[in-house]
């Protein structure tokens, strides 16, 4: 569930560009080949940012 509003938009965006992508493979929609090209990687940069990890308080990164 979207804890903030960065979240929330970003959760609406990748709904967004899905729908988008679904209504072009329905004939619906027509999007050019670049279009796609650029919604699948913003689509993919959205998608890492909102499935980030938290970074771990307990295990610093450089700790031994």
């Amino acid at each position: 569930m979207p804890k903030n509003f960065n979240d929330t938009l970003c959760l609406f965006l990748m709904i967004g560009i899905f729908t988008m992508w679904i209504l072009d493979g329905l004939g619906k929609l027509s999007l050019n080949p670049e279009v796609l090209g650029a919604t699948l990687v913003f689509f993919t940069i959205i998608g890492q940012y909102y499935f980030r990890k938290k970074p771990s308080l307990t295990n610093p990164p450089n700790s031994k």
